[in-house]
């Protein structure tokens, strides 16, 4: 059986990753680098919305994450 799951992580010094295409059969898997000019404290994603919080302790959110594009489009900071 397969499931189109994907798995986002931080790393210590900030980078976000994501793993895409993960199964039971396959639950670890090559990570893409997510890029952000912000060091990335946390992330949470939820409904194909990513939130983050940086170092600054802004909040940002990721544009255009689907199922065929895990990793999205670009980071918006979040104003208000």
């Amino acid at each position: 059986m397969w499931y189109d799951i994907s798995f986002r992580y931080v790393k210590n010094n900030g980078e976000v990753l994501v793993q895409k295409g993960l199964s039971r059969e396959r639950p670890s898997y090559r990570a893409i680098r997510v890029k952000s000019k912000a060091k990335i404290l946390q992330i949470v994603c939820q409904d194909n919305v990513v939130w983050a919080v940086t170092e600054a302790r802004r909040i940002l959110v990721r544009l255009w994450v689907t199922s065929g594009t895990d990793e999205g489009a670009d980071w918006t900071p979040l104003s208000g």
